[in-house]
């Protein structure tokens, strides 16, 4: 029994993967991220808002688990497209620790309030190898980095002591934040079975007209390695780091994000020929 139990992993079926040789994959996984967040909610007719940093000023949790998930086809030999999916939503409920200045909104020093961010993040990218060989893929890739941002206060209660007063407010919002992105990556297949993979991506974009008014930077770097011990069938180890800093001017978000993570990554994979 022992002699079979030692036999079995060399009588898994091979793997047989490689650079190119992938038609489609599939990806899943958990990502306990880590979390610097700095809003700033305009007042558009009268004057700018503060810089509320969430973890800080508002006690949102600076660490979080998300869901990870990504889709990649491979069209043709050296040509990809490849989807991502980033959910990060939190929570909290506790006194401002500053008058907070949201929008129109006054948020005095001590008033309890409950706070939510929702954060959607969609990397869609098109990819090119410029070097493949047995064990080495190199590609660019240039897409659109989308995110779908949400943010609301909300609160009700009695602030003060000698000076007694009624605190009833609430103030929200969201916009789509849409950065163009560029960047290079590389997968190094040790075996047919085990890679590393880098993947990197930088971009920095001013744009003012008539009807839009946004400037923002998008950077992102992760490293990853994965096993494929039975078919197509992997597992996953990566470690991310990502940030943003936009200003935009929409009608349901004048102001600035600041938003950065960074977090190891467990998930697992399935590739299709």
């Amino acid at each position: 029994m022992l002699s079979a139990a030692l036999a079995l992993p060399t009588s898994l079926p091979a793997a047989d993967f490689g650079p190119g040789a992938d038609r489609f994959r599939i990806a899943a996984g958990w990502f306990p991220s880590n979390f610097d967040t700095t809003v700033r909610v305009d007042n558009k007719k009268i004057n700018i808002g503060d810089e509320i940093n969430l973890e800080r000023d508002l006690g949102l949790d600076d660490t979080s688990n998300a869901f990870y998930g990504a889709f990649l086809w491979r069209f043709k030999k050296r040509h990809r497209l490849s989807v991502s999916y980033y959910d990060f939503s939190r929570k909290n409920s506790a006194k401002a620790k500053r008058e907070l200045e949201i929008g129109d909104t006054i948020v005095p020093a001590g008033a309890k309030i409950e706070t939510e961010f929702d954060l959607e993040v969609f990397p869609i990218a098109y990819q090119y190898s410029f070097v493949q060989s047995e064990k080495i893929e190199f590609s660019g890739n240039i897409g659109l980095h989308w995110t779908n941002v949400g943010f609301g206060i909300e609160g009700k209660g009695f602030i003060g002591e000698e000076d007694v007063r009624e605190f009833d407010e609430k103030a929200d919002a969201k916009a789509s934040a849409p950065l163009p992105l560029l960047g290079l990556g590389f997968d190094y297949w040790f075996t047919p079975r085990w890679l590393a993979k880098a993947d990197g991506q930088y971009f920095y974009l001013s744009l003012s007209d008539d009807v839009f008014d946004y400037s923002g930077s998008l950077s992102n770097l992760r490293i990853a390695t994965e096993y494929v011990p039975y078919r197509g069938l992997g597992l996953g180890v990566a470690v991310n780091w990502f940030k943003m800093d936009v200003d935009v001017e929409d009608p349901d978000w004048y102001g600035r994000l600041e938003y950065e993570y960074w977090g190891p990554q467990l998930y697992l994979s399935y590739r299709f020929r």
